[in-house]
């Protein structure tokens, strides 16, 4: 049988003396245990665990929707360059705000997805 040991000798000399499915055994064990003890190799202590994509049916979309704005500014040619004017101050331009598309929050949270996927791959988190 397989036996988890916390002692790293005592692992190493039972890890070369098995074959391929023992060790694959003695792996679970080892994330079984870690997990058990709260140091779970999958997810460290300041992450949490998120969808890889938004979406209506996770509840992302009504969430998200509307709560991020940009700001813009568009023409105001009404005033003609009126420096009186109470909308443009003269500069015959409004400043607006408008929602961020769902379109563009998926953008970016996919890529923020596929950096963290990538640098947990290779061990930068």
């Amino acid at each position: 049988t397989c036996a988890f040991h916390t002692d790293g000798a005592k692992a190493a000399q039972w890890l070369l003396a098995c074959d391929g499915n023992k060790v694959q055994e003695y792996v679970r064990l080892e994330r079984y245990h870690e997990a058990l003890i709260g140091n779970s190799p999958v997810i460290p202590d300041d992450w949490v665990m998120v969808p890889k994509k938004l979406t209506a049916e996770n509840g992302a979309k009504s969430l998200l929707s509307g709560e991020f704005l940009e700001t813009t500014f568009i023409s105001f040619p009404e005033c003609l360059a009126d420096e009186e004017c109470e909308s443009c101050d003269g500069s015959g331009r409004i400043k607006i705000e408008v929602p961020v598309s769902w379109t563009t929050i998926k953008a970016i949270w996919n890529k923020g997805v596929e950096h963290f996927r990538s640098s947990t791959a290779t061990g930068d988190n």
